[in-house]
């Protein structure tokens, strides 16, 4: 039977079983995509290639359908630094063509992101996404969008009759504001409404079939996926996806005995408005002195200049009008350090995924409250896209509603957009609070061969200082979105507004309270951010005025929250009286014209007389606990070769008796890390090894003695013998604790 067929066969039957009743579907599908060789998305650092595997990347979709309305609504979080709008295009289309239109279009799906920055990049349509990432990858893309069908398919298999229940809570030790000059330039009475300049608050729902079994949970905090930052080499999901991975193994532990055999519960740690949250909890200070960083610019000055930083990857340092004009505070001394020891981030991302985790774990136990009540509109949703860069505001803070009082911008990057955050320092010669010219000559002139903005342009964008004018450039592709998406969902008593883009604290919480205003008494309102396309920043007409780095990143100009604000209310008002809403105009489609400059797989080389999968460096023969890691390497080939998708490059096993072996740790597990690395020579041919790291104390399961081995798994491509796939095993070896 056709999936469409069997989609309207399987609604009828439990429609007439179930009648007022709600369906439920969950699915999780690998997204990870190439593990070397591709540049990251999210720090904009075109040398930050992937060398291996931290945490695998996966796309999680939640299928929610109720008898009445025709169509279900389709929630899908990915372990990735965004959504883009080449993918939900994309990604519309291969649902629609397996389920058929009547079921699937723009209006009833939403692609959210954890915003890790540690993912594989190049899946973009507008060039500037795409430039770091050495352009279009189209591995990267296709290991996205077939994974998210895939997911998407497991859910509606999965689809059964269910409930939905929710809690919610604070967790305040997970995050805290990176920002904080610019929360502080919104009006005090508006300050005043809150305890905290970030977010605490933790909304979970929590899935449950009607034959009791539990199926899943899905929960929105707001917090940077930047614990792993920008010297890390490894694929990673970061905090989130570590969170997610924790309470995922909990469950399947449970319900199985072994996390690694299997087991269908799913659970999304989603984001929020997180534009200005960083997990980097002991906040940023200079590296060399330990003083504080300047709270506007976020440098660091000790009056004394070094030019030799990169811009784009060419060197400056050899120009005199760069050495004259240079500014000597420096925001690469300004850094921000999660809970970890020493800065170490991977224990600070274990540390703020644990404390997800530990949470999620709390309003999962208590959650008991029905989401959807006796009279509530079960599902319903609504869409709409928008073209951002001329829209008319008709209010804003101080000026009298109604009256028209200003208008969005053609796209646009400030100065402090260079200077980067203090989760990720930016170029040198850029410091954040840019709002004059003075003393970056240099980069003006570059800035005005790119493209010249209008006077109306400058004007518009006031008090940014334009430093690339993107809405003005579309050669060979262009630059910035210009027609974006809008978008609610509603579960019952709950609204998911579907953020396009990096909402910080106080633009969130305008959102949400001019939504409140005008939903029915007892309504919840999330915000899932970074849904559908990315946009960069939006903060507050204050928040915009001093130009830090969120100011500068909000594209369409200082009235860019109050255009949103209206668009999520007009949206609003259709769902609550049932109106119908025009699409919109379409944005543009451009995957057939997107390019890359990725060096294909060359063929892989070997020593004399050894084989892939060949041990390289054997394991000992006895561990201890207080040994820590297990290191071990094999000969082996191009991991881009075969991206294994939903498998694996490594095994643990623990021996149970002559010859049987039990899985305990893949690559996916926190307990274990794949590192490609090439061996060093003087002469070619040189060969590569994959080294595998396994923690033998987790510090989520402990340490359990017995005899263990390690396995590899690849793919070798030779001039001769062509593409094949190999396997290696260590020598069992023993673990004492």
């Amino acid at each position: 039977m056709e999936p469409k067929s069997f989609l309207s066969f399987f609604f009828a039957v439990y429609f007439f079983l179930n009648a007022h009743g709600l369906l439920v579907g969950l699915g999780k599908y690998d997204i990870t995509g190439p593990v070397t060789s591709v540049n990251f998305m999210g720090y904009a650092n075109p040398f930050q290639t992937g060398q291996g595997l931290h945490l695998r990347l996966y796309s999680r979709a939640f299928l929610i359908k109720s008898s009445f309305t025709g169509k279900p609504i389709l929630f899908i979080n990915l372990d990735a630094g965004m959504s883009s709008q080449l993918l939900k295009s994309h990604v519309v289309r291969l649902l629609q063509e397996s389920f058929g239109a009547d079921v699937f279009d723009h209006q009833n799906v939403m692609i959210s992101a954890t915003h890790t920055h540690s993912g594989p990049g190049g899946f973009f349509q507008y060039l500037l996404f795409d430039i770091t990432s050495w352009g279009f990858s189209n591995p990267t893309f296709e290991a996205m969008t077939s994974g998210i069908l895939q997911s998407v398919k497991l859910a509606y298999q999965s689809l059964t009759p269910g409930r939905i229940f929710y809690a919610s809570g604070d967790l305040l030790n997970a995050s805290i504001n990176r920002s904080p000059l610019s929360y502080q330039q919104n009006p005090e009475e508006e300050r005043n409404l809150y305890l905290h300049d970030v977010d605490r608050e933790m909304l979970l729902l929590k899935f449950v079939a009607n034959d009791g079994r539990e199926l899943g949970l899905l929960n929105w905090f707001a917090v940077h996926g930047t614990s792993m930052n920008k010297t890390n080499r490894l694929v990673s999901s970061d905090n989130k996806g570590l969170a997610e991975l924790l309470f995922e193994r909990w469950m399947n532990d449970a319900n199985t005995g072994n996390a690694v055999k299997g087991g269908n519960f799913v659970a999304a740690f989603a984001q929020a408005n997180e534009g200005d949250v960083s997990p980097n909890t002991r906040g940023a200070r200079c590296v060399d002195t330990g003083a504080p960083c300047d709270p506007l610019t976020s440098a660091c000055s000790d009056g004394k200049v070094r030019i030799t930083k990169l811009f784009f990857g060419f060197a400056i340092s050899c120009l005199p009008i760069v050495k004259k004009h240079f500014n000597i505070e420096q925001v690469q001394k300004c850094i921000a350090f999660g809970p970890g020891v020493n800065g170490d981030m991977f224990e600070s991302t274990r540390l703020i995924a644990q404390r997800q985790f530990e949470m999620s774990k709390e309003l999962y136990a208590k959650a008991n409250r029905d989401l959807i009540g006796e009279n509530d509109v079960v599902v319903d949703f609504r869409h709409q896209f928008v073209d951002m860069t001329n829209v008319n505001v008709t209010y804003e803070p101080g000026e009298q509603k109604g009256v028209p009082t200003g208008r969005t911008c053609i796209p646009a990057l400030g100065y402090s957009f260079a200077a980067g955050t203090t989760d990720g320092p930016g170029i040198s010669g850029f410091t954040q609070g840019k709002r004059m010219l003075n003393g970056t000559t240099f980069w003006g002139l570059l800035s005005l061969l790119l493209a010249r903005p209008s006077k109306d342009m400058v004007e518009c964008h006031a008090p940014k200082p334009i430093l690339i004018p993107t809405g003005l450039m579309n050669y060979p592709l262009p630059w910035h979105p210009s027609i974006v998406e809008t978008q609610i969902f509603r579960i019952g008593r709950l609204v998911i507004v579907g953020l396009p883009g990096e909402f910080t604290t106080m633009a969130g919480r305008r959102i949400v309270r001019a939504l409140s205003q005008i939903l029915p008494k007892g309504s919840i309102i999330t915000l899932a951010g970074l849904s559908n396309l990315y946009t960069h920043y939006v903060t507050t007409f204050e928040e915009y005025q001093i130009q830090r780095y969120e100011g500068a990143s909000t594209i369409f100009g200082p009235h860019t929250l109050q255009a949103y604000v209206e668009q999520f209310v007009k949206l609003t008002k259709a769902m609550i009286r049932n109106k119908s809403l025009p699409p919109g105009p379409q944005p543009p489609f451009l995957l057939e014209h997107l390019f890359g400059f990725f060096l294909p797989t060359f063929y892989d080389t070997r020593p004399p007389f050894r084989k892939f999968g060949s041990i390289w460096k054997p394991p000992k023969n006895i561990y201890n606990k207080s040994d820590g890691i297990v290191v071990v390497s094999f000969i082996t080939g191009d991991p881009r070769n075969n991206l294994h998708t939903n498998s694996t490059f490594l095994t643990v096993e623990k021996q149970l008796k002559l010859d049987q072996w039990e899985v305990v740790y893949t690559d996916a597990d926190w307990e274990t890390r794949f590192i490609w690395k090439r061996v060093p020579g003087f002469l070619p041919p040189w060969f590569h090894v994959a080294e595998i790291q396994w923690t033998i104390d987790s510090p989520f399961r402990g340490c359990h003695p017995g005899i263990y081995r390690i396995r590899h798994f690849g793919t070798a491509k030779e001039f001769l013998f062509g593409m094949y796939d190999f396997h290696g095993e260590t020598e069992a070896f023993k673990v004492f604790c």
